[in-house]
């Protein structure tokens, strides 16, 4: 393999091992060492970056960075002079003693349920879980929180110092705190699939893999006795009507422009599924809204189809009871499609302090100035501004192209 492949490679690893290692080794080490098992795993990353490319990759690579980060794990605690007093203190368990009692075999599940004890703030907690358990830098947790990456690096260092002292076990919660802490592991969840799907810089349009990864991780959670909830099915429903639609989406970021022949059956069956499971109980999450919505753009027929009364609908209970600019900005299109593009550019407008750093905002507000007066230096306007924000390659092409489409036409479609 090339250098560059080999990079790659290693990229792919780190996206969807690491977390899963410093759990890990945090487990076998204790909470103390938590910096210890960050900076081996690490350090095994940078080695394989060194080695592999003149020495080949190994058969079982997950298994080679394993064992170099757990030496390099030992080593720096003997440099330290902890690993007599760990050794006497707790008689270095194996890493599958710490998984839930072997409940549910997933270190990066266990470390979930740590990281989001009701110690830490609501933030606090899903930014140290997308860094510990999932591999997050702190600019991508920035980006998916709407927060300064400089916040977010205090927050993880204050959280990491108490997660330290060892009062938070890596275990599966009492009874009676079961339903609290899972509700967070939920919305970190939420947060990482996101992240993954927006993927707001670089290069690709989203991170499919880490997407799939935490649909993985939720369906795991969905399908065991204690962890079990209409929410966590709801959630999975949600994440499987947009995991759908990922071999149609790349290159056309718009449901409208989707070729829907080619979205996912099998995984739209598995949404069906989990949102008829959600519908036991009588708490509906702000994931039963969003899922509905979802499934109904996933089981229409074609985007013509499309139920938009319902959906503005879901919307507006959607902000009643969780409302974010988030839900007001996706709603304004609802009422432009539903409605007409009029009345959903003026919902739109009025949210423009809010989501004035937005690149997305704008390219919707180019879009619904087209469709209202056609071609004009404002749509044009728009389009730059959403240039100008905009961080991730792919859309930003998107944007070239939509904004080229739109001069070649004078008049609105």
């Amino acid at each position: 393999m090339s250098s560059h492949q080999v990079n790659e490679l290693v990229d792919q690893v780190f996206r969807r091992e690491s977390g899963r290692l410093i759990a890990r080794l945090t487990a076998r080490y204790g909470q103390q060492n938590i910096d210890l098992a960050e900076d081996a795993v690490h350090d095994a990353l940078v080695r394989a970056l060194k080695l592999w490319p003149f020495h080949g990759v190994p058969r079982e690579p997950v298994a080679w960075l394993s064992h170099v980060a757990n030496n390099r794990c030992i080593d720096n605690l003997r440099r330290l002079k902890k690993q007599a007093d760990f050794d006497d203190q707790n008689q270095a368990k194996q890493p599958d003693e710490a998984c839930f009692q072997g409940e549910i075999d997933d270190d990066r599940i266990s470390m979930a349920f740590a990281t989001c004890h009701p110690s830490f703030s609501a933030e606090s907690r899903i930014a140290l879980t997308l860094k510990l358990v999932f591999g997050f830098s702190t600019s991508e947790i920035g980006r998916a929180l709407r927060m300064n990456e400089s916040t977010v690096a205090q927050r993880i260092v204050r959280c990491k110092r108490k997660f330290r002292s060892g009062d938070i076990g890596i275990k599966l919660p009492d009874p009676s705190d079961l339903d609290a802490r899972l509700e967070s592991v939920l919305e970190v969840f939420y947060a990482m699939f996101n992240e993954a799907h927006h993927a707001l810089a670089g290069d690709e349009l989203m991170r499919e893999d880490m997407a799939l990864e935490c649909l993985y991780l939720l369906e795991t959670l969905a399908e065991h006795k204690r962890t079990a909830s209409p929410a966590t099915d709801a959630l999975a429903a949600l994440m499987h009507f947009s995991a759908a639609r990922f071999p149609a989406r790349l290159g056309h970021l718009t449901l409208l422009q989707q070729d829907r022949s080619k979205w996912d059956k099998q995984r739209i069956g598995r949404g069906v599924v989990y949102l008829g499971r959600s519908a036991r109980g009588s708490h509906r999450s702000r994931y039963h809204i969003e899922a509905e919505i979802a499934s109904l753009h996933t089981l229409a027929d074609c985007f013509e189809a499309t139920d938009w009364r319902r959906i503005i609908d879901l919307y507006d209970q959607l902000i009643t009871r969780f409302p974010s600019p988030i839900a007001q900005l996706n709603r304004a299109v609802a009422i432009a499609f539903g409605r007409s593009f009029g009345q959903g550019l003026a919902e739109l407008n009025a949210l423009e302090t809010n989501l004035h750093d937005y690149d997305y905002f704008y390219l919707v507000k180019a879009e619904l100035l087209y469709r209202t007066q056609g071609a004009s230096a404002d749509v044009q306007a728009s389009f730059e501004q959403a240039r100008l924000l905009c961080r991730n390659e792919s859309v930003s092409l998107f944007i070239d192209q939509r904004q080229m489409a739109c001069q070649s036409t004078r008049s609105r479609p």
